[in-house]
């Protein structure tokens, strides 16, 4: 029997699938070794025991970065970008491994002090701790106090809160917890401390102050420190009683972030105080608990959302990142003006407002018309506005005189997984890596993307990590 057209042509079929199951399985190899040469070291867990007592016997501060299993490289990469921008000597800023880092030296030294500074725009430091001790477990930890205590500082009262810093847990007791003796942690350090203890809540801090102590427990080592607040900004209108800026001009009014309380109820005020309300005004922390910007707060519970929104989280770590590798290669830009950023696939404008709350000029285009529309919405809902955001097929040219060409470009365009076809993300990134040479640009996309962006001439790459099946990396291009 002589095979027919349709097989022919199912033959070709099938062997064409197979070439691109080939070409994507290289792809990931590739990106894979990539991962492994560039920063995989930060995906390690702590350090062995001994090595960590070691590192921090001579104090130091912790900084406790968020570390879900996916992100934790992307968030110590952001901390190492604004180190390398402070000029802070690689040797002061120790990885103790599963996003636990040691600032030691002379933390009030010009570099330390331009990093700290730097951290209320790093969204993936959660805490900064000052070491005031550290333990194996509890028992050695008080033992270690009597010995060397800790010095009060002059504040009448002190408070102690417990904080488990462990990857793969969503604060939940994890098995390993050393810390079955709290209530004799606890006796301890009042002896030493004396009788002055507070339990302090958000917004109630006791009048004169107090020692803001924490027990930060990791799974080879317990520390003692004193907490050092990270304050990051927040615009006044958060605040009770500011009135709520305008919408932007032609944007309907946005709908309130904050439940309204009814008429003459009483709820608690930012003094700890209840007084007779009308509608309700912010939480006394808008940050949350967890220390989370303000934006975050709010973009969570945005008008628009879709299947394949960024993680706010993420967002703002890869602009972060770049910010840090554009000012680091181009010192003239730091100069106190504003870099300009573009997101070409914007969707619901995650990017465009993690840009813009690091404070960015930003613009943004998506090749759908009704997203362009959600995300003006969403910017409204946030009392944020842009340069621009248009409707705009990324694949063609950009029209001319369309703002300043963009420092940054910062992007999670589509590749298949939610939206698109697989190689929309590397046509996207040839596109318009091609428009902007001497752009700073980084992209979450597939494996398939970022091997057709390294073989664009004139285009560098800078860093690169993996998020589960996404690959983030950073590239330089060479001006046109």
């Amino acid at each position: 029997m002589f095979p027919t057209s349709t097989s022919h042509s199912a033959g070709g079929q099938q062997d064409e699938g197979i070439i691109k199951m080939k070409i994507k399985a290289a792809a990931r190899e590739s990106a894979v070794a990539l991962a492994a040469a560039a920063g995989a070291w930060a995906d390690q867990d702590f350090r062995p025991q001994d090595e960590l007592l070691e590192a921090c016997a001579a104090g130091g501060l912790l900084l406790v970065l968020r570390a879900p299993y996916r992100s934790a490289t992307l968030f110590s990469e952001e901390l190492r970008a604004a180190a390398r921008l402070a000029s802070l000597p690689e040797h002061l800023l120790v990885p103790l491994g599963a996003g636990l880092w040691l600032l030691r030296g002379e933390t009030d030294s010009v570099e330390a002090a331009k990093l700290l500074g730097r951290l209320p725009q790093l969204c993936g430091v959660r805490l900064l701790l000052e070491i005031c001790g550290c333990a194996v477990d509890s028992a050695s930890l008080l033992s270690s106090l009597r010995v060397s205590p800790p010095a009060r500082h002059h504040a009448p009262h002190w408070g102690l809160r417990y904080e488990q810093h462990f990857p793969a847990s969503v604060m939940a007791l994890a098995p390993w917890s050393h810390v079955a003796t709290a209530p004799a942690v606890s006796i301890g350090l009042a002896v030493h401390f004396g009788p002055a203890f507070v339990s302090v809540a958000a917004g109630t801090a006791p009048a004169g102050g107090f020692d803001d102590l924490v027990l930060l427990e990791t799974k080879p080592v317990l520390f003692l420190c004193r907490n050092r607040p990270i304050l990051r900004h927040r615009p006044q209108w958060l605040l009770p009683g500011v009135p709520r800026p305008p919408p932007p001009t032609g944007q309907p009014a946005p709908p309130s972030p904050w439940p309204a309380a009814p008429t003459g109820e009483a709820v608690p005020s930012e003094s700890g105080t209840v007084a007779s309300a009308a509608p309700r005004g912010p939480a006394p922390n808008p940050e949350g608990a967890e220390g989370l910007p303000w934006w975050i707060c709010l973009w969570d519970v945005r008008p628009f959302t879709f299947s394949a929104s960024l993680e706010p989280l993420v967002a703002s770590a890869a602009v972060s990142i770049a910010t840090s590798i554009h000012l680091a290669s181009h010192p003239r830009a730091s100069a106190g003006q504003p870099l300009h950023m573009l997101d070409p696939c914007c969707g619901s404008g995650t990017v465009l407002v993690a840009g813009l709350a690091q404070g960015h000029r930003c613009r943004g285009s998506d090749l759908r018309e009704d997203f362009v529309t959600r995300a003006r919405e969403n910017l409204a809902y946030m009392h944020l506005s842009l340069d621009g955001i248009a409707q705009h097929d990324a694949l063609q040219p950009f029209p001319p005189g369309d703002g300043p060409p963009p420092d940054l470009i910062v992007s999670n365009p589509p590749w298949g997984k939610h939206i698109g076809a697989e190689d929309d993300g590397a046509r996207i990134i040839a596109s318009v890596v091609r428009q902007f040479g001497g752009s700073t640009m980084c992209w979450l996309a597939n494996a398939t993307a970022l091997a057709t962006a390294l073989r664009i001439a004139g285009v560098e790459l800078v860093y690169h990590c993996r998020l589960g099946g996404v690959e983030a990396f950073v590239l330089r291009t060479r001006c046109a």
